[in-house]
């Protein structure tokens, strides 16, 4: 299978998975995914200053090893979940809204290409955290625990060339 018809499988797969999340019923507070609830990059939040003080709000806290990369980050369930490399492989992470890390696990091998580090924000849906590795490497995680479930080589699987990112 050529590169195309491979990222033709991994397009129709990422559509149908963005039309099911648009029409799932929003969850105030929750970000589950790149872009937010059903990806329109708009919270439901309700109650946000109308206008900022000046200098901005007060920072709450920072959490600064989340490792190397670009990743976004997804909210549920009173968690923050992102990606970073760590030398040579990639983690998922989990925090709770302190801060604090919960739980950090492997997803393969880091990025070594052009611009290193974690290209992809997990996914949250139903108790599970998906991730995507710049290798094609697709794995599903306990969200609470971060035990990994299943994991899917879709380079192998589906025979594709991935581009340079």
């Amino acid at each position: 299978m050529d590169s195309v018809c491979g990222w033709s499988v991994v397009l129709i797969v990422g559509v149908c998975a963005a039309v099911g999340a648009a029409e799932e019923p929003s969850r105030g507070g929750w970000w589950p995914e790149f872009h937010g609830q059903g990806r329109t990059n708009v919270s439901t939040e309700t109650g946000l200053l109308k206008r900022w003080p000046e200098g901005g709000p007060p920072l709450l806290w920072r959490y600064s090893r989340c490792g190397r990369g670009y990743s976004g980050v997804a909210i549920a369930h009173g968690r923050i979940f992102t990606a970073g490399d760590f030398g040579d492989v990639e983690m998922i992470l989990a925090l709770d809204l302190h801060g604090r890390l919960l739980w950090k696990a492997p997803n393969g091998a880091a990025w070594r290409g052009p611009s290193p580090g974690s290209r992809t924000t997990p996914t949250y849906d139903d108790g599970l955290l998906y991730h995507m590795n710049p290798h094609g490497r697709l794995a599903a995680y306990e969200a609470a625990t971060g035990k990994p479930i299943w994991v899917v080589d879709l380079k192998e699987r589906l025979d594709a060339r991935f581009g340079v990112w």
